[in-house]
């Protein structure tokens, strides 16, 4: 389980049992009542808005060898969303290729309905001319 911020803080500052002084004490405290009102935050979250950190390259709080991306991970190279990017517009375009192709046949599809509702109709008309019967709107 990952620890809290509240316990890599304590761990990483206590002489013995106890913090060295007074300002680490209150900083502690700060972190605690900042997670307490919104627990919602990251650690990173708390850390900055305690600490006032406005440094990018490393996290305050967590000691001088962590970085911001030893937290969040590595972020994908360019190449790699360049990769991606075209695997998605391949991939767009193959699906849009697709999707012509239903409409096409689909488009076939209602001109051949139409042409055998043409011919039923021919058809139901010359039956009525050869039997002189009425069809009602029921037949």
């Amino acid at each position: 389980m990952k620890p809290k911020l509240v316990d890599i803080f304590h761990s990483t500052r206590k002489k013995g049992t106890s913090l060295p002084n007074v300002e680490t004490a209150k900083k502690l405290d700060e972190i605690r009542e900042t997670m307490e009102k919104d627990p919602s935050l990251s650690d990173v979250q708390i850390a900055q808005k305690v600490f006032n950190s406005k440094s990018r390259d490393r996290v305050v709080g967590f000691g001088g060898g962590m970085k911001v991306a030893d937290l969040r991970g590595q972020r994908p190279s360019r190449e790699e969303l360049e990769a991606e990017l075209n695997s998605t517009k391949k991939q767009n375009q193959i699906l849009e290729d697709r999707m012509e192709a239903i409409q096409d046949e689909n488009n076939q599809l209602k001109g051949c309905i139409g042409s055998v509702e043409s011919q039923m109709k021919m058809f139901q008309d010359m039956l009525v001319k050869q039997l002189n019967v009425t069809l009602t709107p029921e037949n």
